[in-house]
């Protein structure tokens, strides 16, 4: 979700729900709207009450306390850094998990000026429509991210200890190739775990400006052979040019490892991926498109946003976590190239992705 946040406006923080507040992420909005880091927030938990003028602590603490609250908004006076009084308009809403508080986000803009006049007034009361339904979306996200990714670890994981017990249990009893067959699912089952971690640590190294790329120059087209070996055959067909690019191979192994699954996955039954690279006078062009069903259009609008999900993907038995494009994109990204998604005009989704050529 950290990516998402990264480009909001508005200051965001996310806090404990017990007695005890603990801050755990400020975003760089709010840093410096309340001309503090959020090291200073969890070093001193009482640093933004201290600052609250001392007319509107009673209220800004009664609304704090309230149990049960779904949400509230409140204006108060907020002295900065230099020690000038700034006026802000503050929302919290109480994160739930099966009815049970799991945390607390808080989102907060400058208010200064909002009630000079009517217009501005107006703007205001839109401005808050919109911090309330961003945080609607933002708990949804959340909510189905946890459902996701618990599914999603859960599945391989039982599989390992499922085959593993039988490996423990009845392996006098199993010929050595049940054993090499029954041994081949588990590393399997834990290559899919890696894979899921390695993705999440990723995303979050992106996210902090920490990621860095070991490249070198190769033929694109064996990348994309790499990555799509492992295929049903005839479920991915493959034309391509000769075209050298500047990448680190693993990762964009995985790019297209993870929008050819995809296309395979969501596309319906029967459906076939076409990957194909060409080429102009300044970039490698990678496109992988289905005969599918398509995008929807509402998740065309936000196709790179961490745990976007389509409705149809929410009630599969196995809906992902969410984090495929927002992977993609990242990655594309670092390597200095751009990432288009699309339905094509025969049907089915189409993704386009540039890279930097290699000119000989």
């Amino acid at each position: 979700m950290i990516p998402l946040l990264a480009h909001v406006q508005e200051g965001i923080y996310f806090r404990s729900a017990d007695a005890a507040t603990e801050y755990q992420f400020l975003n760089a909005a709010g840093e410096q709207l309340l001309g503090c880091r959020v090291e200073e927030l969890r070093a001193d938990p009482d640093l933004l009450l201290t600052r609250v003028h001392p007319d509107d602590r009673d209220a800004f603490e009664s609304s704090r306390s309230e149990p049960g609250r779904a949400a509230w908004p409140i204006e108060l006076r907020y002295r900065h850094r230099d020690g000038a009084y700034v006026t802000l308009s503050l929302r919290e809403i109480v994160l739930r998990d099966d009815g049970r508080a799991v945390g607390v986000a808080g989102m907060f803009f400058s208010a200064e000026g909002a009630g000079q006049d009517e217009n501005a007034l107006r703007r205001a009361l839109a401005r808050e429509q919109s911090i309330s339904d961003r945080f609607r979306r933002l708990d949804e996200m959340r909510q189905g991210f946890l459902r996701a990714i618990s599914h999603e670890l859960r599945t391989p994981l039982t599989a390992v200890l499922g085959y593993a017990d039988t490996l423990r249990t009845h392996r006098d009893q199993l010929g050595s190739e049940t054993i090499d067959k029954v041994i081949d699912r588990i590393m399997g089952n834990a290559e899919r775990l890696r894979i899921l971690l390695d993705d999440l640590l990723d995303i979050d190294r992106m996210s902090r400006g920490t990621l860095e790329l070991a490249t070198e120059p190769v033929e694109l087209d064996q990348v994309v052979i790499r990555a799509i070996e492992s295929q049903p055959a005839g479920t991915v067909r493959m034309a391509s040019e000769s075209v050298t690019v500047e990448v680190e191979p693993a990762k964009i192994e995985r790019v297209v490892d993870n929008l050819v699954h995809n296309g395979l996955k969501h596309g319906g039954p029967g459906v076939t991926v076409w990957v194909t690279i060409t080429q102009d006078a300044d970039w490698a062009l990678l496109t992988i498109e289905d005969d599918g069903v398509g995008f929807d259009d509402a998740v065309l609008e936000r196709a790179f946003d961490a745990f976007e999900q389509g409705d149809a993907t929410r009630t599969m038995s196995s809906p992902g976590a969410g984090l495929g494009l927002t992977y993609v994109y990242e990655i594309v990204a670092l390597h200095g190239g751009t990432v288009d998604v699309s339905n094509a005009p025969t049907g089915g989704g189409r993704i386009v992705i540039r890279l930097p050529r290699v000119k000989q």
